[in-house]
């Protein structure tokens, strides 16, 4: 597991500076499977973790940043009024599965946050932007899916983002993006829509960090796993 560190510092108008990871969500092989909060609502076709700022969805102390808040919403195809998804802690992964075997179309889609009172390296009491070296970066492990959308998300001031949709490296697997380098989309949380226009946003009053996932499968399980959520910002 990496250590969280302070990767430099400067003087700037009379403030220190510094560059430093905010998040580093990171968790070790050997530690013990969690699950998320119970759900909120459930129909025969889908169940709703609705999304909350404040309302734990998953935690746990083994590693650091073990505790994400957000939302998710999960459907299928096929009426079935018991059946539970699994949205966990999967030993060093984040876990999001939607399994009834082989027929029901499935899907899930919702956000995972990280909150600025959780940030690392004394971020969480600082004033926290993201500069033009600043990164955020995710493994993505394993995707089962017929389409799938990634794209990482900021809550500046009391407004939410969501950039374009991420491809990974080819050459590491990593997905990653520079926030100030590229354009954002602002999203509603209510039900997780996109805005068409988008545009590049100066990030300089982070609330929050995370991942918005959307995966949908044809008549199959829709699985995604992932671990390795870093977040690098410039705090003063």
């Amino acid at each position: 597991m990496k250590k969280s560190v302070i990767i430099t510092i400067a003087l700037t108008a009379g403030f220190f500076v510094q560059a430093v990871e905010i998040v580093h969500f990171s968790r070790p092989e050997s530690a013990p499977t969690v699950v998320s909060r119970k759900v909120d609502s459930r129909s025969a076709n889908g169940v709703v973790w609705a999304f909350s700022e404040s309302k734990i969805l998953l935690t746990h102390p083994t590693g650091t940043n073990g505790t994400v808040y957000g939302g998710m919403i999960a459907t299928w195809s096929i009426p079935d009024p018991v059946y539970l998804p699994a949205l966990k802690w999967y030993t060093h992964q984040f876990l999001m599965q939607v399994n009834l075997g082989a027929g029901p179309d499935t899907a899930f889609k919702g956000i995972l946050l990280w909150n600025k009172k959780d940030f690392l390296n004394g971020a969480n009491t600082k004033s926290v932007s993201l500069s033009a070296n600043d990164t955020m970066s995710c493994n993505f492990m394993a995707v089962s899916a017929s389409t799938r959308d990634f794209r990482f998300a900021v809550k500046q001031g009391d407004a939410w983002y969501v950039s374009g949709v991420v491809k990974n490296d080819p050459s590491t697997g990593i997905f990653s993006v520079k926030p100030a380098s590229i354009s954002w989309n602002k999203i509603s949380m209510d039900d997780y829509s996109i805005e068409k226009s988008a545009a590049p946003v100066e990030f300089d009053d982070v609330q929050a960090v995370g991942l918005y996932m959307n995966v949908t499968r044809k008549g199959n399980q829709s699985l995604l796993r992932f671990n390795d959520f870093q977040a690098n910002a410039t705090i003063k």
